[in-house]
């Protein structure tokens, strides 16, 4: 990524899906504080800045089919945040305050190592849908049961009991 795309300065979707970038998240892009899309899809990225508060204005982030580790807690500062897909990467945990996103109405984070969810994640009244087939989800916490979700997914194989509403 070049040092000179930060003179974007109304830039609002950036698509840099499939580009190699790897490992760290490219620094100039911080600089792009009036994106509402960011893509970075198909990369090998192992990090997300620590720091996602310059992107108050985003409203997808799509971060899926990279190797990373963790999701800044930093992504609870995205209030305008609609869209996060974090599918196919090596998360083991999502961080509490993805719950603190009000405005979510899709989150994907299907094919990582998650074994539960945030109880966070109950409070998103508009959350839609949740997407977490792929995981050795062990525990869905039962307020799962009372959320609005169009779409939930999930494997039964580790489950070691559903939430009593969903069962039956």
């Amino acid at each position: 990524v070049p040092d000179r795309i930060e003179v974007l300065k109304e830039l609002s979707e950036l698509w840099l899906d499939n580009n190699m970038l790897d490992d760290a998240f490219p620094a100039p892009l911080l600089a792009l504080t009036t994106l509402t899309v960011l893509n970075l899809q198909g990369n090998t990225m192992r990090h997300l800045p620590p720091d996602l508060s310059p992107f108050a204005f985003l409203k997808e982030l799509r971060v899926s089919d990279n190797v990373l580790q963790s999701i800044p807690p930093s992504v609870g500062s995205l209030r305008a945040l609609s869209v996060l897909d974090v599918s196919f990467n090596q998360l083991a945990i999502l961080p509490s305050e993805i719950g603190t996103c009000i405005g979510l109405r899709i989150i994907r984070a299907r094919s990582n190592q998650l074994k539960t969810i945030p109880v966070d994640l109950t409070r998103l009244g508009q959350l839609e849908d949740l997407l977490l087939d792929g995981n050795p989800i062990i525990r869905l916490h039962p307020r799962v049961a009372t959320m609005p979700l169009r779409q939930l997914t999930y494997d039964i194989e580790h489950l070691q009991s559903p939430p009593l509403a969903i069962a039956s």
